[in-house]
């Protein structure tokens, strides 16, 4: 980031923050604005990198499980960084999450994140547990990781009021794309629209391909408008279980780009490693 001051030493200073992966120049992004400008429309972008969490979180932990933010047990989906976020079932009880408030509720929310669920995660056990939601003030919109028979795993989008709907056409029962390959990373996404009314879901492979796309689904019976977001492991589950997360994402516009590193190519990333070596 750069603090400058415009117009000669007339204006007050301003900051200079660019999106992940933008490729313009610093003296265009010094020209461009304010940060409220370039970030306007992400609430939340949590990595997991650094001494704990890069964000406010609470965790919620039955006893015998595990909710580790600086996990470093399998590489992370996309280069750059060491640190991913586990959350573990030890075998006594279904609570292994962790939750955020962005501050206040939101009408409209796009959130994202990469899943993988580890292959020593039991698969005789019956598993409904919801993973990914947003709690809402009447209605919940929510992922379930489902492992209910031979099918072994797979995904379940739902919305929740007076009694659980599917989400357009994202029934994990009947969607064989949906099913999950252990020890593989997937990017899920969640979003609703409280004054329309609607909810949608998302399934990317970890190279950002579309494996599934719900259609919009219209009456949540109940407005969503939350602030908190929880990611983790809340049901039906007796054994071991795993669950690796990273990127977690919320914006109020969009569905947020997928995540990548820096590039040698990038122009801020040149400006930045020059930089750093004269010791900024």
């Amino acid at each position: 980031m750069e603090l400058r001051q415009r117009g000669g030493g007339s204006e007050p200073f301003r900051l200079s923050v660019p999106r992940w992966g933008d490729t313009r120049s610093p003296g265009q992004l010094a020209g461009f604005g304010d940060v409220e400008e370039l970030l306007m429309a992400s609430l939340l972008s949590e990595g997991f990198e650094g001494a704990g969490y890069e964000n406010s979180w609470s965790e919620t932990l039955g006893g015998g499980n595990t909710v580790d933010e600086d996990s470093a047990a399998v590489a992370r989906p996309v280069s750059g960084g060491d640190q991913i976020l586990e959350t573990s079932l030890g075998g006594t009880n279904t609570l292994s999450y962790t939750e955020h408030d962005l501050g206040s509720d939101q009408t409209i929310i796009y959130m994202t994140a990469f899943l993988y669920v580890d292959s020593s995660s039991g698969t005789s056990d019956a598993t409904i547990e919801r993973i990914f939601l947003v709690d809402g003030v009447v209605a919940n919109i929510l992922v379930e990781l489902r492992n209910t028979g031979p099918r072994g795993w797979y995904l379940r989008y739902r919305r929740y009021s007076s009694g659980e709907a599917t989400i357009g056409n994202l029934d994990g029962d009947s969607n064989d794309d949906m099913q999950l390959t252990t020890d593989t990373w997937y990017r899920v996404g969640l979003a609703y629209d409280s004054d329309a009314d609607t909810a949608e879901g998302r399934l990317w492979a970890a190279d950002g391909t579309t494996l599934i796309a719900s259609d919009s689904q219209a009456g949540l019976n109940g407005r969503v408008d939350s602030q908190i977001i929880k990611v983790g492991q809340q049901g039906a589950k007796t054994g071991a279980e795993t669950i690796y997360w990273d990127h977690i994402e919320v914006d109020d516009a969009d569905w947020p780009a997928a995540p990548s590193a820096p590039s040698a190519g990038n122009p801020w990333y040149q400006y930045m490693q020059e930089k750093l070596a004269a010791g900024m």
